[in-house]
């Protein structure tokens, strides 16, 4: 609450706080990393694909989250993926004494599965894929 209350506007701050109280209700937070020492250490050790290993890492922690929140449903607990960061990450880096170069990439919130998400239309299917013949 710290950290976000002096960066959020004001009309926004009540929504927000209402939300970290909701978060801070569940059973905890996953905190999700990169180890950008490894990442790094792969570009210059396969400099012929340097700029592929951050896209790639990048899709292998979509994946990661993916099958992390999948395993999570078999098992009836929810979930929910939020993105505070960078405004957290030298807090959760002090906090838990974390190396330098791991990359804070979201927090999912775990917790019981209170009522059903509403679906998201943010763009229709055809708009979001296309399929070539």
């Amino acid at each position: 609450m710290a950290i976000l209350e002096p960066v959020t506007p004001e009309e926004r701050w009540p929504m927000t706080q209402d939300k970290i109280k909701h978060l801070k209700a569940g059973f905890g937070t996953l905190l999700l990393f990169e180890d950008y020492e490894i990442i790094e250490n792969q570009e210059s050790t396969i400099p012929l694909f340097k700029a592929e290993f951050r896209p790639w890492s990048e899709q292998n922690h979509g994946i990661m989250v993916t099958n992390i929140w999948n395993a999570l449903a078999q098992e009836d607990i929810g979930a929910s993926l939020h993105h505070y960061n960078p405004l957290v990450d030298e807090f959760v880096r002090e906090e838990w004494n974390l190396p330098e170069k791991w990359k804070l990439r979201g927090q999912l919130a775990i917790g019981s599965i209170e009522e059903e998400v509403s679906e998201k239309n943010y763009v229709e299917d055809d708009t979001r894929f296309k399929v070539f013949k």
